[in-house]
């Protein structure tokens, strides 16, 4: 349990993971813990044995958490019609994903990503009038993620 407040307040998620050794190995069941508004979810369990089970493990745990966890970039410039992010291919932003904009006054704004490179992409409002309320540091949030999305129908 976490019992310092300062903290708490800073946190937004809670990781836990549970260990137990298994033949030749280790099972993790883990969790992750939204604080604000206290829902339990991605929930997962993977086992693994053999050579390597460890990095297995937490190849497997780090990936569960990024599929389950937004990743929160900001608008770091607005230039004509285009609005540039500090997240690009390695945050795994992609031409296509639809995100959403959070002004300072709390409004959110849909876009979409047209453009990605490495570290920084571009984006464009749904409705490009609005554009004028967009400022350096507004948080962006991933809604969807056409990598994601298509990984998903193919299972």
């Amino acid at each position: 349990k976490l019992r310092d407040k300062k903290l708490m307040k800073r946190l937004r998620y809670v990781f836990s993971f549970r260990f137990q050794e298994v033949y030749n190995g280790l099972k993790i069941q883990g969790e992750v813990i939204d604080l604000k508004t206290g829902i339990r979810f991605a929930k997962f369990t993977h086992s693994a044995s053999g050579r390597g089970f460890l990095r297995e493990l937490a190849l497997y745990a780090a990936d569960q958490l990024e599929k389950a966890l937004p990743y929160t970039a900001e608008v770091i410039r607005v230039k004509n019609d285009k609005i540039i992010l500090n997240a690009g291919k390695a945050e795994n932003y992609q031409k296509g994903d639809q995100i959403s904009i959070t002004t300072f006054s709390g409004e959110t704004y849909p876009a979409q990503i047209t453009k990605s490179d490495f570290h920084f992409s571009e984006a464009e409002l749904k409705t490009p009038y609005l554009l004028l309320k967009i400022q350096k540091g507004n948080k962006v949030q991933r809604i969807s993620s056409k990598r994601r999305d298509s990984l998903n129908s193919n299972k």
